[in-house]
């Protein structure tokens, strides 16, 4: 999933220029970046609008985040083997690495 600034019809286009194979969704009031604690003010360069800052959750079912990385900018993401090696600690019972 990935929650944007952006209106929905923008998302859709993005979405679907992309190719992507996962759920965008609107937050245009900011709410979820709020409660995550991950708002870069000014980080959209050709405009200085507020971006989400590029970070990844697993959260179980109950809400607990359980596992997150936050990126040192909005063109940075983790790994796929990273992502997959969190899922794997967590699996074994283990706290897995930031």
């Amino acid at each position: 999933m990935a929650a944007s600034l952006d209106a929905p019809e923008h998302l859709r286009v993005m979405r679907e220029a992309s190719g992507a194979q996962f759920d965008f969704y609107s937050d245009p009031e900011g709410q979820l970046i709020e409660l995550l604690d991950i708002r870069h003010a000014g980080g959209r360069p050709m405009d200085g609008a507020d971006l989400p800052q590029s970070s990844s959750f697993i959260i179980d079912r109950n809400g607990k985040v359980l596992w997150s990385h936050l990126a040192p900018n909005y063109r940075v993401r983790p790994k796929p083997d990273t992502i997959l090696a969190a899922f794997d600690q967590l699996e074994r019972g283990g706290s897995p690495a930031p």
